[in-house]
């Protein structure tokens, strides 16, 4: 599905491994220590105010250890289903790679420099696009009806004699914007450059699983958008 070119000779730092022993679990690993083999998809999503599981120091250990997929919010559980059906066996999600301590900022610092490379390696990026916090989850009940194409019989006779009739489809041009743009995650300013870097989007909306594939590849648009902005005053 996601048949695009990725590095994957480079790993994020840390990873979770999406484990079934039994029951449904994640693992986090480690680049430095565990033997990584395979691909591995991101997550964005908003935070919002939602209490939930964070790697920090004093969870460390137990996420090493593996936890149930149950103790993650609702977005994360999706996101590990979603993983498998892609059948891939790792996950990056920013608060549970990144350690979280307000205290000690370094972990958070070193790794949100290697954003480029997290998300531009990465298979691709499941976006809960539609959800405002984590407890939302990816998934929504549908009308597959408002999906539909709407077609119309037209004529143009009355412009061009003898015109022969043609079938039309009329379609809201607004609809990508609703849909994807004016979005709860789209307002997140961290999500600006996992949609810029990510090689390829999956976007669970409100109506619709969209798939989004960048324009321009990561260093492309590192050594574009600076330049294009440097182009127009900012008061």
């Amino acid at each position: 599905m996601c048949n695009v070119a990725t590095d994957l000779a480079w790993t994020p730092t840390r990873l979770l491994e999406i484990t079934n022993d039994g029951s449904p679990g994640v693992r986090l690993v480690l680049n430095t220590v565990d033997n990584i083999c395979g691909p591995y998809v991101t997550l964005s999503h908003c935070w919002g105010k939602a209490d939930f599981l964070r790697l920090e120091k004093r969870t460390f250990e137990r996420m090493r250890a593996g936890i149930d997929v149950f103790e993650l919010p609702k977005t994360f559980r999706d996101a590990v289903a979603v993983t498998q059906w892609l059948d891939v066996r790792y996950l990056w999600i920013d608060s549970l790679c990144i350690f979280q301590d307000k205290d000690d900022l370094g972990d958070w610092l070193l790794e949100s420099s290697l954003m480029e490379r997290v998300y531009a390696s990465g298979l691709c990026n499941i976006a809960a696009t539609a959800s405002s916090d984590s407890s939302q989850g990816l998934f929504r009940t549908r009308d597959p009806t408002m999906l539909q194409r709407l077609e119309l019989d037209a004529t143009f006779a009355v412009f061009k004699p003898h015109a022969p009739n043609r079938r039309l489809s009329v379609f809201n041009r607004d609809y990508w914007d609703m849909e994807l743009n004016e979005t709860p995650l789209q307002k997140r300013a961290w999500v600006l450059q996992e949609r810029l870097l990510a090689r390829r989007t999956l976007h669970f909306t409100r109506k619709e699983v969209m798939s989004r594939r960048a324009a321009l590849s990561p260093k492309l648009y590192l050594r574009e958008v600076p330049r294009r902005l440097s182009q127009h005053s900012v008061t």
